[in-house]
């Protein structure tokens, strides 16, 4: 680790310990620091623990954001979330679907790969890492957006060994409302969103509907042609009806569908591994046909029965997701070679808990069992074109990498959870999920012209305990610390896109957690933080095959990540807020040699593990008259980043301002809004092309205005 890293962190750790130390005794009152009565922060509600606390209440590392925050931030895609939540790195690595990465943990991008980021919409999860966030719709009609950091597996289950994203929607109510936003920017970019809630029946049924549709030319351009590539055409629409049949039972039927019809592989070809060279957002191809089209679409049936001494829920879920892409993967102006990929996912889920009441008593217990069946197929056909001849020696229309995969995979779980007041101020929490999970998979076809087949079937099964004990120095303070456990089921690579390594292991974590929550000056301020420690075994990592742009899932043997996480919301006066969020994280391999390539990576940093990120921002709201004035000015910071293992790709410290400037009343607003206003350019996704390297750029300055009216 370098000097200035080390020195990083021991100014952050020595900043806890002064809090710690100094200001554990008791918050300062309002008197003590002469601060006006009437200005406090507003209470945030989580289910982190699958059941409804104050943020403040929770031993775990949470991010809550609110929809007051959502509509102040002008959140309204998943890459939003990027930086802003400390320890989360989201970037659309492609168009339509976003890509993350959580205290240095990476959701996995290749076929059928468990995730590893747990994705949750109203408690459903998306099993599919490559279609669980759809970058530019998914946060439609949203309540609120809770980040969950650390592994998750006791509680959330399969695959959320670095986390989970809790995305809750705002469910039907006995009011009837609606509200229309449209949105107009540069680069073409236009928004339409509809909203409402509609009683059907007073007091026992209602419904709500909500559709967006959002349009934008392309970034980044094809110097041969001159078109626009990597423009979006996306949209989504829920339904929600809900009824109340009689006291304490409550049902919910959901049904979703979002498409995206995409242009895509804005890949800046770099010439060597200096990525620093490449030319933002040009790119060079000879077709223009590129393209990235996804469907997805489900339904859930959500029941909750209150009983006299616990609540019953059930969770019955469908979706299917079907992705279609079409690009030119040699990257050049010739003719050489191309790949049409088609990948469909269904999956059924189940989930059954029990849940006790708050009556006053000290203890609370929660049990479950959850199921899920998935099913993968994906077809590849990656063939040559009529210049290959010339260059490689194939005759037009080789197939490089042609055929099929199916993958099936069924599961079971039984969970459960405690929590125990020892004392007034002592609590103690114990959790366990047992996990057991098949997998079949088969593949066929051709590989480089000569037929190749692999056909494999595994199970795996696992332990995940956590424990965690919490003090509670006063209401508005709170220390805890954790133990957990966390894993990801191991896999199949396909044979199509690499002969060897077609098999990788499952990945097993624990994680150690020291972190507090606090309320100070009158409930003006909020201050939370965490410091962890994960020790990783057979981390799953993303590897690029050799010579080609495919990339494959293998396993490094131990890795270890440490990192500090902070979070501060104060309400200066009633008119101002200060926002500042951030964290540091270190990674390295401590022993992992890459099967593919043979080089030895240890003491290297994880791919897609900022060494900081952080957020700065201030919230202004001026009352005039029967209008409100808002200002927002943002500073989002993202470190250091590696794309690769190799550590040969980064992207250089960079930071994006932000600033909004708003007028509103109680039934319409208006607001115009600019990103990136300095117009920085920086690298979001980078990957290695054999001896050279391919990378995406971040979206320049962006600016519009955006309207909304309620009635």
């Amino acid at each position: 680790m370098s000097n200035s890293r080390i020195h990083l962190a021991q100014t952050v750790l020595f900043g806890w310990s002064l809090v710690l130390m100094g200001g554990l005794p008791r918050p300062a009152t309002a008197q003590e620091t002469g601060l006006e009565d009437g200005v406090s922060l507003p209470t945030l509600i989580v289910t982190a623990e699958k059941r409804e606390q104050s943020l403040q209440d929770v031993p775990l590392s949470v991010s809550a954001i609110d929809e007051v925050e959502l509509e102040d931030a002008g959140i309204e895609t998943a890459d939003d979330l990027d930086a802003r939540v400390p320890s989360l790195y989201i970037q659309n690595g492609a168009t339509a679907t976003s890509f993350m990465s959580l205290r240095g943990i990476v959701s996995q991008q290749t076929p059928g790969a468990p995730a590893g980021i747990g994705v949750y919409v109203d408690g459903v999860i998306r099993m599919d890492p490559l279609s669980a966030l759809m970058s530019n719709v998914d946060l439609l009609d949203v309540e609120r957006v809770e980040v969950l950091r650390g592994p998750q597996g006791t509680l959330w289950g399969r695959n959320t060994e670095a986390g989970a994203i809790n995305i809750v929607t705002r469910r039907p109510d006995n009011e009837a409302r609606a509200k229309a936003r449209v949105t107009v920017g540069n680069e073409g970019y236009r928004v339409g969103e509809l909203s409402g809630n509609i009683p059907l029946i007073d007091q026992e049924m209602f419904l709500s509907l909500a559709g967006v549709r959002t349009l934008r030319d392309g970034y980044s351009t094809n110097t041969v042609s001159g078109q626009d590539v990597d423009d979006v055409d996306e949209g989504m629409f829920r339904g929600k009806l809900r009824w109340l049949p009689l006291s304490g039972l409550d049902v919910q039927l959901t049904v979703d569908k979002a498409e995206a019809r995409d242009g895509t592989y804005d890949y800046s070809y770099v010439s060597g591994s200096d990525i620093s060279n490449a030319t933002p957002r040009k790119i060079t191809s000879d077709r223009d046909d590129q393209r990235e089209h996804h469907d997805s679409y489900g339904f859930s049936l959500d029941v909750n029965y209150d009983m006299d001494v616990a609540t019953l829920t059930s969770i019955t879920a469908y979706r299917k997701n079907e992705t279609e892409n079409l690009g030119d993967t040699d990257f050049s102006a010739y003719d050489i070679m191309e790949a049409l990929a088609k990948l469909n996912q269904e999956q059924w889920t189940q989930e059954l808990r029990l849940t006790s009441k708050e009556d006053g008593g000290r203890l609370e217990w929660l049990v479950g069992v959850f199921l899920f069946d998935t099913k993968h197929d994906n077809w590849l056909d990656s063939t040559t074109g009529s210049d290959a001849m010339a260059v490689y020696g194939y005759p037009e229309g080789f197939p490089l990498s042609v055929g099929s995969d199916e993958l099936e995979e069924q599961g079971q779980a039984v969970f459960g959870s405690v929590s125990y007041d020892l004392t007034e101020r002592w609590s103690l929490t114990g959790g366990l999920r047992y996990e057991h999970e098949e997998k079949d998979f088969s593949s066929s076809g051709l590989l480089y012209g000569e037929p190749v087949r692999f056909d494999k079937d595994a199970s795996y099964s696992e332990f995940l305990p956590k424990l965690s004990v919490s003090y509670n120095w006063s209401p508005d303070l709170m220390a805890y610390a954790s133990v957990s456990q966390g894993a990801r089921s191991g896999g199949f690579n396909s044979p199509l896109v690499s002969a060897t390594g077609n098999t990788y292991d499952n990945e097993l974590s624990t994680s150690y957690e020291l972190g507090l929550k606090s309320i100070w000056w009158n409930r003006r301020l909020r201050l939370n933080g965490a410091i962890f420690r994960m020790d990783i075994d057979d981390q799953q990592i993303g590897q690029t095959v050799p010579g080609t742009a495919f990339v494959i899932t293998t396993n490094a043997g131990e890795s270890r990540n440490y990192g500090v996480e902070l979070e501060m919301q104060a309400a200066v006066t009633e008119e101002l807020e200060l926002i500042a969020n951030g964290a540091y994280l270190d990674t390295e391999f401590m022993d992992y040699v890459d099967p593919s390539a043979g080089a030895d990576y240890t003491g290297n940093s994880a791919p897609f593990a900022p060494d900081y990120t952080y957020l700065l921002a201030a919230q202004y709201n001026k009352p005039l008259g029967n209008l409100l004035l808002g200002a927002r000015l943002e500073l989002k910071g993202t470190g250091r980043v590696y794309f690769d293992t190799a550590n040969t790709l980064s992207q250089d410290p960079y930071a994006l301002l932000n600033l909004r400037l708003g007028l509103s009343s109680d039934d319409w607003s208006v607001v115009l809004w600019g990103k990136n206003l300095t117009d920085e350019d920086y690298i979001r996704y980078a990957s290695a092309y054999g001896t050279d390297a391919l990378a995406i750029f971040g979206a320049p300055r962006t600016f519009g205005v955006t309207a909304s009216y309620a009635f």
